[in-house]
């Protein structure tokens, strides 16, 4: 498993953040996949721009932390209990680090992956933390590629999409067509979960994966040859024809065919 990663590519930034993505293999062979991932669904909070969204166990790096893996494993032992320096673990791989641009601040953020492997099939206990967690969940990986049954999308609003919403060509296209709304690939794993726990009674609104933390998940597809979530045609082009002309991947395409064109016309007159 180890082997199939390639070298990561890190990013500088004096705000970071670690997430560990966390694998379980099957408990028997009748089951539909070989291997679990471990999810989270952060608690409700008013202050916080991800409440109640699906991510990866992890949080903001600690002055006192060593380096980006300390973060990860520490947060992952505070949020859900699991100990990633005991022998039942085992560290597979550094993902791609990633930008995380919120707002208008001038300070990059990063987020920095990591992935390992539970040796153990059995399901272990989860202890979550109270105000940050509202529970957690393992999915099967037959349920986390772009074949799935349950891959969606979630609409967010055209001004937050981030990094796209900083480039200016784009804006002013954008703006131009009135786009208030992107449509960005997802996957409603809540549907598939198993050996959930839950914080307290508290009601979580069913939400659906997408954004950096589906991106992350991409990265393992990859490792492994398994189509990722994120092609221009997870958008439907049917739904409604203004979403598919206005996807991101559809204003691209039409950014490179205009400049092609140009080159071209521009060669013409040099002839």
């Amino acid at each position: 498993m180890k082997g199939r990663f390639p070298e990561p590519s890190s990013l500088q930034g004096s705000r970071r953040a670690s997430v560990a993505l966390i694998f379980r293999p099957s408990n028997s062979d009748a089951e539909i996949s070989p291997f679990y991932l471990l999810f989270i669904q952060r608690a409700p909070c008013d202050r916080d721009p991800w409440s109640g969204h699906l991510a990866f166990p992890g949080g903001k790096r600690d002055p006192l932390d060593k380096d980006d893996m300390a973060t990860a494993i520490r947060e992952t032992k505070e949020e859900v209990g699991l100990d990633l320096t005991s022998s039942n673990y085992t560290f597979i791989s550094r993902l791609h680090d990633r930008p995380i641009r919120r707002g208008q601040s001038s300070a990059r953020s990063v987020l920095t992956a990591f992935v390992f492997l539970q040796s153990e099939a059995r399901t272990p206990r989860l202890r979550l933390q109270p105000g940050e967690v509202a529970s957690a969940f393992w999915v099967p990986m037959s349920h986390l590629h772009r074949w799935s049954p349950n891959v969606t999308t979630h609409s967010v609003p055209a001004p937050s999409v981030r990094p796209w919403s900083h480039v200016q060509l784009i804006e002013d296209i954008r703006n131009y067509l009135r786009v208030t709304h992107y449509e960005m690939p997802a996957l409603d794993v809540l549907s598939y979960a198993v050996d959930v726990v839950q914080a307290s009674s508290t009601s979580v609104p069913h939400t659906v994966l997408w954004g950096i933390t589906l991106d992350c998940l991409g990265d393992v597809l990859d490792a492994f040859g398994i189509p990722r979530v994120d092609r221009p045609h997870m958008v439907p082009p049917f739904r409604f024809a203004v979403v598919f002309l206005l996807s991101f991947w559809n204003i691209v395409f039409l950014i490179t065919a205009m400049c092609r064109r140009l080159r071209n016309e521009t060669a013409v007159m040099h002839i």
